[in-house]
């Protein structure tokens, strides 16, 4: 997936990605919005707060890294997301009380 960056994190550049020590894991945080009437409305509008430098800095301050991305991107993200959840929690034998 093309979101997921070679670097883990521009607050620690040089730390390796958790995939290059643990072989096959790809999970992540994230944050979205999902609004399909007006999707590409707030997509746009989002993304050009995100690219705010004082926006920006304040997230990078709190340990988050704004990560701008197209209705489609995400859309494919949360998909891979939910199946790689999805399979760890039921390798792991994971059931709701």
């Amino acid at each position: 997936m093309k979101l997921l960056r070679k670097a883990v994190f521009a607050l620690l550049p040089d730390l390796p990605p958790v995939g290059e020590t643990v072989p096959g894991y790809n999970f992540a945080v994230c944050g979205g919005l999902i609004a399909p009437a007006i999707v590409n409305t707030l997509n746009a509008a989002v993304n050009k707060v995100l690219a705010t430098p004082a926006i920006r800095e304040r997230m990078m301050g709190l340990g988050l890294e704004p990560f701008p991305s197209t209705v489609e991107e995400f859309r494919k993200f949360a998909v891979e997301q939910h199946g790689q959840w999805g399979r760890s929690i039921k390798d792991a034998g994971i059931q709701p009380e």
